[in-house]
């Protein structure tokens, strides 16, 4: 022990350390340990807490500030860590997170997405399509049946590899009776229907139907709707959803009063132009047509009045001077016929006019000589 100015130097035999007090100089403490010094300089009153034999105490330490201890006897290489991590270095108090995806990795399995690491753990996820397979058999039913793209893994425990999902096996067909055959693919499966039938799924129906494929390709877990008949209830659909009832190979559907197939091979109806459909008998004094469903409102010019080829209706019309008519299905227009402005609005009942001349949309009013027209 060597005196100083207001603090002393305490020197240890080879093969220790030299400790200050504990609870105050737990940064000094870590430095010493560190680095293995065999001496310490102590300030006044600081208490010293005795010379420690470097690699020493057998154990794990887990108390701050270092949390471990190297055991391996003097000037040991490596200290001792808690599972899961390492020594940062060669020499060292201090543990890091091991690596395990980086230690023990993954078999070099180029199906293999992903390696998240844990505490003495590794997670690897597969690509889609693949599961991840587990060496006992217990747990490798589990990842079949589930389809389990990831396992977690402890320690240094070997990754069994990625392999390929058996889409049919797993997802199926929904049961259909109709199915000739599933093909398993790469996240994917291919169902096919017996002659007569066509396959249908939730996302590719339309196309399916209009060309009757009997065959679907379903992605992942993508439900299977099963095999339909090809032409097959014979009516038309709620909602204006129908289908092709003529046959085989049919190539139009039917569709509700007022639409019809939006192509000539199709599932899907559209509203009926009944104005370019029926048309408005290309009269010249027409003005517009408004579409409907299963009709068509058709407006004449003014001055003239939307004639009908029933009586009772054309009556009224006429005597309406009504300019528009609204015609169901096919109906024929019967055209825009002029207005008699004369007899409709006649000339205030003065016995002095002599004479009304009908216009389109005018009346010409003469009075007898000496009278002017106002």
């Amino acid at each position: 022990c060597e005196n100083l100015i207001n603090s002393r130097k305490i020197t240890c035999k080879a093969g220790y350390w030299a400790k200050a007090e504990t609870l105050t100089h737990l940064g000094v403490n870590a430095t010493q340990y560190a680095g293995n010094i065999g001496f310490i300089v102590l300030a006044g009153t600081s208490k010293f807490m005795g010379c420690a034999p470097i690699c020493g105490n057998a154990k794990v330490d887990t108390a701050s500030p270092w949390n471990e201890v190297c055991d391996g006897g003097a000037q040991c290489a490596a200290c001792k860590c808690n599972t899961g991590y390492e020594a940062t270095s060669p020499v060292s108090t201090a543990c890091k997170l091991t690596d395990n995806c980086v230690k023990y990795g993954w078999s070099s399995d180029p199906q293999v997405s992903k390696c998240d690491n844990g505490v003495n753990i590794r997670t690897i996820t597969c690509k889609a399509g693949y599961y991840a397979s587990a060496t006992d058999s217990a747990t490798n039913n589990a990842q079949i049946s589930g389809a389990k793209t990831s396992i977690t893994l402890t320690g240094s425990a070997t990754f069994a590899g990625c392999k390929l999902i058996d889409n049919c096996v797993q997802y199926g067909w929904s049961k259909d009776t109709n199915v000739a055959k599933c093909v398993s693919g790469v996240n994917d499966r291919t169902i096919t229907c017996a002659a007569g039938y066509w396959a249908q799924s939730a996302t590719t129906n339309g196309t399916q139907y209009i060309g009757n494929i009997a065959s679907v390709t379903i992605t992942g877990n993508g439900a299977f709707l099963g095999c339909k008949p090809i032409c097959g209830n014979g009516k038309v659909d709620a909602d204006n959803k129908e289908e092709c009832d003529a046959g085989t190979q049919c190539k139009d559907c039917k569709c509700n009063v007022g639409y019809e197939p939006s192509s000539p091979l199709t599932i899907s109806c559209a509203l009926s132009d009944n104005c370019v459909k029926y048309g408005w008998s290309s009269d010249k004094n027409f003005l517009k047509c408004d579409n409907g469903v299963n009709k068509r409102t058709i407006t004449c010019k003014a001055g003239y009045y939307a004639s009908s080829a029933d009586a009772t209706i054309e009556k009224s019309q006429k005597a309406g001077a009504i300019a528009s008519i609204t015609l169901e299905g096919s109906a024929v227009f019967a055209g825009c016929k002029q207005n008699d402005n004369c007899d409709l609005y006649k000339w205030n009942g003065d016995a002095k006019v002599i004479k009304c001349d009908n216009g389109v949309n005018t009346r010409t009013i003469t009075c007898a000589a000496g009278y002017w027209a106002q």
